[in-house]
């Protein structure tokens, strides 16, 4: 069962993922509607979503007081994870198996999204035990 914390965590997660998210959909539409190759644009919307996002989470959705430097460190790390599957997604979906690049990078929004929450939560900003 999921507690409370984790319940506000998630929603408030899922509120800052879909806002970014929504910005950085239609952004990837309109750079390769305007020629731009799939995969340069979800790497700079990549890019972008880091920064944003992690600003957002740590303040708001996950409310840390660690250190920034470790903390962002590792935001970048589970976001350039991330990137690669997004880009091995694209490039299986779409290059290998000709998906329309819409469809496809729509799914995998949610599939990373998803991971990325597990990801912060559990490493990025895990709140460390408490000493008894």
């Amino acid at each position: 069962m999921i507690d409370a914390t984790a319940r506000r965590q998630l929603v408030r997660y899922g509120v800052v993922g879909v806002a970014v998210n929504i910005i950085g959909y239609l952004a990837f539409l309109g750079m390769v509607a305007a020629g731009l190759h799939h995969q340069i644009a979800a790497t700079l919307i990549f890019g972008l979503a880091v920064v944003a996002s992690y600003l957002v989470n740590r303040n708001w959705s996950f409310q840390h007081k660690g250190r920034v430097g470790r903390s962002f460190a590792n935001y970048a790390v589970l976001y350039f994870a991330a990137w690669l599957l997004d880009v091995l997604v694209l490039w299986i979906f779409i290059d290998l198996m000709h998906y329309h690049f819409a469809i496809v990078q729509g799914m995998a929004i949610v599939g990373i999204a998803l991971l990325l929450f597990l990801g912060q939560r559990y490493w990025v900003f895990r709140t460390p035990p408490s000493a008894f």
